[in-house]
């Protein structure tokens, strides 16, 4: 990739760090919602305060920020207060002073020694701040720097753009900024000497600037391009395939149906599929491919049964084993377009099994899939997923109770199976009357015997009533033996999630979430942060009971 670094170093040399963010305002645009705000302020002391802000799916985060930069962009001094997604607190700072690193936050301390231009990662900074830590990298040699535990944080230049809006055509560059996640970043800057922020946008969501809202689609579509131009690479570098008949000699396997290891066996795979499994040595048979086996064990692919799909995470699932995911909340033009590639070998990842999103309109909407108000459009949007080959359909929070029988009646008389959240002011047993075949998420459930009259779920309620209220259930107790007959009576599957439910409703802030903990030192060092913080207000009685 071409820089040009030396003119760019030069360039930005002469122009104020703090100058170039100025005043600026930003919209959170989810699925062409404005959803909130993302305010920017330079001040006149050299401080930068932002107001990060916005809803989705009844919930999001509030988030102020104000850092101070040094006279090469470098963050010096930072602190963040305010309410994160689910409602817990945040509160974090950190200060540069010499050599020395000091940072403090509500999971968190430390008072460390550190190369000069060492750059920190706060555990919920807005982009705006991570704009200016990519600034910062930008007018670096090579494009890095140093970040704790000897971790670097590196910008690449990957694409590029022009858009227009009321301040004219803004030609823009687009950055990879690796380290910082399993996966890169991706940030628009502007392509002059600032190098300011500009934007993030990905399917369904953006950050831009106010005025230039219609320009996402085209971020989006050039941020996707460059994504999938790395990821296509990765899939040639990586990718073995075994063509005619390869065989896995002496080697332990799972038999699956029967829950019992298996083996030391020769293990034959033709086509992608297994054709034969024999003791070791038994079949005399010329392979074209030979995988020794022997002190290994063979595993069928796992199989994610909730997952939330974008292409940049895929190749992660595939490292875990992962060679199957059903994708329950995605962009309807992303998830097909993910799909296809997925499924021709383009991208590395599993294959993925779609569930047809559908919400109603509400304050409290997610946005993603079909937004219906009435049932004709529901209906409407069913078709639409049935003739695109889905299997089943995922009702979600503000669907009015009422349209659930009529909604659930169409999808089956289409072939689709019908699962999801509980509507607002219905319970878990009605919606298996009304034609459930799936209850999505465990709360969902434990909701049906602690929900009260009015309680709205299309907010936060429908977590916070779950922790405050679920060891009060008798699990054992008539109403519960009852509902568990009836689910057996229908055959209704519950898809629990209970492994995202332990941590959000047990994990104390500072302590790693319970359910990660065991591979939290195989993970890179932000996540190992970020895996000590609570997503949930649920601090002192509140974590006692």
């Amino acid at each position: 990739m071409n820089f040009r670094v030396p003119q760019l170093m030069l360039c930005c040399a002469m122009l104020s760090p703090v100058a170039a963010l100025a005043q600026q305002e930003f919209s959170v645009v989810i699925q062409k919602d404005i959803a909130g705000h993302l305010k920017v302020d330079a001040g006149p002391n050299g401080e930068v305060r932002t107001d990060l802000s916005y809803r989705d799916n009844g919930r999001g985060p509030d988030i102020r920020e104000v850092f101070a930069l040094d006279a090469a962009g470098v963050p010096i001094r930072y602190a963040a207060e305010g309410k994160s997604t689910f409602g817990a607190e945040i509160r974090e700072s950190f200060a540069v002073e010499g050599s020395r690193l000091r940072w403090e936050s509500r999971v968190d301390r430390g008072d460390q020694a550190i190369v000069p231009g060492t750059l920190f990662v706060p555990l919920e900074g807005t982009v705006a701040y991570t704009g200016q830590l990519v600034r910062a990298l930008l007018r670096r040699d090579g494009g890095s720097a140093p970040v704790l535990a000897g971790n670097k944080l590196v910008a690449e230049q990957v694409g590029q753009l022009v858009v227009e809006g009321p301040g004219g055509r803004v030609p823009l560059v687009l950055i990879a900024l690796s380290g910082i996640d399993a996966f890169p970043w991706y940030l628009w800057h502007r392509d002059d000497a600032s190098k300011a922020f500009f934007a993030v946008a990905w399917p369904g969501f953006a950050v831009v600037p106010k005025g230039y809202e219609g320009s996402a689609d085209a971020l989006v579509q050039a941020g996707l391009r460059a994504q999938d131009e790395r990821l296509v690479t990765l899939q040639k570098r990586l990718a073995r395939p075994l063509p005619g008949l390869t065989v896995v000699r002496g080697v332990m396997w799972f038999d699956a149906p029967a829950a019992a290891m298996r083996g030391p066996s020769d293990v034959f795979i033709g086509a992608g599929r297994i054709a034969a499994i024999t003791d070791a040595g038994a079949l005399d048979a010329r392979a074209d491919h030979v995988v020794d086996g022997r002190g290994r064990t063979l595993l069928p692919g796992l199989f994610d049964m909730h997952a939330h799909m974008w292409a940049g995470i895929a190749p992660l699932h595939l490292a875990a084993g992962v060679t199957s995911v059903r994708e329950l909340a995605g962009e309807n033009t992303e998830v097909l377009r993910l799909q296809a590639r997925l499924a021709g070998g383009e991208l590395p990842g599993p294959t993925m099994y779609a569930a047809g999103f559908i919400e109603g309109k509400s304050p409290h909407s997610a946005r993603n899939g079909f937004v219906v108000d009435s049932v004709e459009e529901g209906r409407r949007a069913i078709d639409w997923y049935a003739a695109r080959g889905y299997r089943q359909i995922k009702l979600y929070n503000s669907i009015k109770p009422d349209w659930v029988q009529p909604l659930a009646a169409h999808a089956k008389a289409r072939g689709l199976a019908v699962a999801g959240h509980v509507p607002a002011f219905m319970k878990a047993e009605q919606a298996v009357r009304a034609g459930y075949d799936e209850l999505t998420h465990i709360n969902q459930v434990m909701l049906n015997f602690i929900g009260q009259p009015g309680d709205d779920t299309r907010t936060l309620l429908r977590f916070t009533r779950v922790g405050d209220d679920a060891s009060r259930v008798d699990m054992a107790g008539p109403a519960v033996r009852a509902f568990v007959a009836l689910l057996l009576e229908r055959g209704i599957v519950v898809d629990p999630t209970a492994g995202a439910f332990e941590g959000m409703l047990t994990q104390q802030q500072g302590q790693p979430d319970p359910g990660l903990q065991p591979v939290a030192e195989y993970l890179p060092v932000l996540w190992r942060r970020r895996l000590r913080v609570a997503e949930m207000d649920i601090e002192g009685q509140k974590l006692a009971t």
